[in-house]
């Protein structure tokens, strides 16, 4: 038997040996409802196994669990047996292989569209079960923002801006999926407002030029990703967004930074799972002038490892230990692209040129219908100087709890999150190994040297209809700057300076400028038809920074969202 026959035996004999029923290799996107939804299911212990510190999960594993809900539907109160049947019908074709409760806006023959259709509605879907799927959809976003400030002189800023464009998913062959996801847009308005929406303050076409008024009003963005999903071994290829950690300030990796190319691999068997991430980003920035080629920029290359075993120890218990690894002024280096490889003596073994970090994970759910978790991230640490301050004892500490206990009662949650980052963490003696992207933290908004006090109130008063209040109080001890701008001392407090030579070797909690943050929020999301989503948000900030010492504004969100 030839060689090429010889391997078409094997790849035939692969398939056949993994799953067939109705798979999608697609992905769930990070801010999908559905994790909200699954993360209240678990804690109430109407579902097991469901655990959202790495996301996004793939689209059949959402559906796995909405399986395991079916038995439990009159133990549901009345808003979230409703939101069952809705996720039903979304995830109809990976549930039982039809699309009976679908709609298509073209070529349609067996249904006639409506735009007020409560299922899910498409552009274009196609099915032939074994064989491919294909979804397309619309995408099309207005919001308008509005920020006043209390300062002296006020301060008034507002913008609005449209978006439209489109994504297209498949699945071919039950094992492989693609995702591409194309939107532009336009800026009506203050460019500075529009900085305060997170996916816009990086944008390249809004940002780029001398100062924000030369900029374009224009902005773009996209993301896809080619996946494999053989059912116990899963890779991907592609660049989305990837969040890790607990709670709603994510410690680890959260969407702060722009978003990033990578490659993964991950495993799932009964009690025991695996993942790996290698990701591009982006360094230090520098312009130059030439004189026929005008202004070029220049961006170093930096590399991100990340790779985690998590462990469920039983149905109410996990853990998991992870690492990560970011390096720089070099091309890929296979030891990081080896995911069974210990990073922490890799880097060692390399000169000790890079910025490696490790991290445990917990999360209980023993009382029902509350949820504990929390992390421990060590940039670095010498057990030997623990308590004296030593600028090298980096650590960060996540502390997350969630109840549902009034569930059945009132239709009310609360969640509370501690965050605690010690001096120096995320950062590194050689700047483009600190702990970002485009200057950007990797985590959530958490400085180092600080920690937060964060209390969310969740209240669901039916289907579709959500209102949520949130406090944060934030303490930082931030680095002390010359009238030119310059670093004068270093407490540790800025992700983008790490320690130099002739800094103080002894730096202590909150020592250095002292700052607060406070803010509250209240945000509302409603989706009258099945796609078609209303929000809204106002915050109030009050924060007293090393610079301006009351700084007070009130900003208010209003976002319409159409997808078809």
């Amino acid at each position: 038997m030839g060689t090429n026959k010889i391997a078409a035996a094997f790849i035939i004999l692969f398939l056949a040996m993994t799953p067939r029923a109705f798979a999608q290799a697609e992905y769930v996107p990070y801010n999908h409802p559905s994790y909200d939804f699954l993360e209240r299911m678990n804690s109430l212990h109407f579902i097991q196994g469901f655990n959202d510190f790495e996301r996004p999960l793939t689209r059949k594993l959402i559906a796995d669990y909405i399986r395991q809900l079916l038995p439990f539907n009159d133990r549901l109160d009345n808003s979230d047996r409703k939101l069952l049947t809705d996720f039903q019908n979304e995830f109809e074709y990976e549930l039982s292989g039809t699309l009976k409760n679908s709609r298509n806006l073209i070529a349609d023959s067996t249904h006639s569209f409506t735009f007020l259709w409560q299922g899910p509605k498409y552009l274009y879907s196609f099915a032939d079960s074994g064989k491919a799927s294909v979804f397309f959809d619309f995408l099309a976003d207005y919001e308008t923002i509005s920020e006043n400030s209390f300062l002296t002189p006020r301060e008034n800023l507002g913008g609005t801006f449209l978006r439209w464009g489109g994504t297209i998913r498949g699945t071919f062959l039950d094992k492989f999926g693609f995702y591409i996801k194309g939107t532009n847009g336009k800026l009506f308005g203050s460019k500075k407002a529009a900085r305060s929406v997170n996916e816009l303050k990086f944008n390249y076409k809004l940002n780029a030029g001398p100062n924000l008024v030369t900029a374009s009003d224009y902005f773009d963005n996209s993301e896809g990703y080619l996946s494999a999903d053989f059912g116990l071994v899963r890779f991907k290829i592609g660049r989305d967004q990837n969040l890790v950690g607990y709670g709603p300030v994510r410690n680890i990796l959260g969407d702060n930074a722009p978003q990033y190319d990578y490659l993964s691999l991950a495993f799932n068997y009964k009690f025991i799972s695996f993942s790996y991430l290698h990701a591009k980003l982006l360094g230090s920035l520098s312009h130059s002038i030439d004189s026929l080629q005008g202004e070029i920029t220049t961006a170093d290359e930096k590399y991100m490892g990340y790779h985690r075993l998590g462990l469920n120890i039983s149905r109410d218990f996990s853990i998991g230990l992870g690492e990560l690894v970011v390096y720089s002024r070099r091309s890929i280096d296979l030891s990081y692209l080896n995911p069974f490889n210990f990073y922490k003596s890799t880097e060692h073994a390399n000169q000790d040129r890079d910025n490696s970090m490790l991290f445990f994970d917990v999360a209980n759910y023993s009382i029902k219908g509350l949820k504990l978790a929390g992390s421990v991230f060590i940039d670095d640490i010498d057990f030997g100087k623990i308590g004296s301050g030593w600028y090298g004892n980096q650590t960060a500490y996540d502390l997350y709890l969630r109840s549902f206990n009034l569930y059945g009662l009132f239709p009310l949650d609360f969640a509370f999150e501690y965050l605690r980052v010690e001096p120096y963490v995320f950062t590194h003696r050689i700047t483009d190994n600190n702990f970002t992207n485009m200057s950007y933290s990797l985590a959530d908004p958490i400085l180092p040297n600080s920690d937060m006090f964060l209390l969310a109130l969740n209240y669901r008063p039916g289907i579709r209809l959500s209102f949520k209040a949130e406090v944060r109080f934030s303490r930082h001890g931030a680095n002390l700057f010359g009238a030119d701008g310059r670093l004068v001392r270093n407490f540790g407090g800025d992700v983008n300076y790490g320690y130099r030579l002739g800094d103080p070797t002894e730096v202590h909690f909150l020592e250095g400028e002292r700052e607060y943050y406070r803010m509250i929020s209240f945000s509302s999301v409603f989706e009258p038809v099945k796609n078609y989503y209303i929000s809204g948000r106002v915050l109030f900030q009050n924060n007293s920074l090393k610079n301006i010492p009351s700084q007070k504004f009130l900003a208010a969100y209003f976002l319409i969202n159409i997808g078809i």
